[in-house]
């Protein structure tokens, strides 16, 4: 199942819509994982988000990878806006 939001320019994605056991311990891993993408204006991800998933409501343990875009000739070959110069992962920082 997939979710767009017009207003914010948001996807989510829910590949297993199931509802999952009261019971943490007893949720299968593949199932209602959701994933929240965002995007820059120019169309490029921004962040990708894996939502709560421990499941337990809280949303302070979402996982987040950030994508930077822009390069300088300082840093590259090829001054652009539109390269990916950097991918953050979740706890990298």
């Amino acid at each position: 199942m997939e979710n767009f939001d017009d207003s914010s320019g948001h996807w989510q994605t829910v590949p297993d819509a199931d509802a999952p056991p009261d019971d943490p311990d007893d949720r299968p891993t593949d199932v209602n994982r959701i994933t929240a993408t965002t995007y820059d204006p120019s169309g490029q991800i921004a962040t990708l988000t894996a939502v709560n998933p421990s499941h337990d409501g809280d949303t302070s343990d979402n996982q987040a990878t950030t994508y930077v875009y822009g390069t300088t000739l300082s840093d590259s070959a090829i001054a652009s806006g539109g390269l990916l110069r950097a991918v953050i992962y979740p706890n990298s920082d």
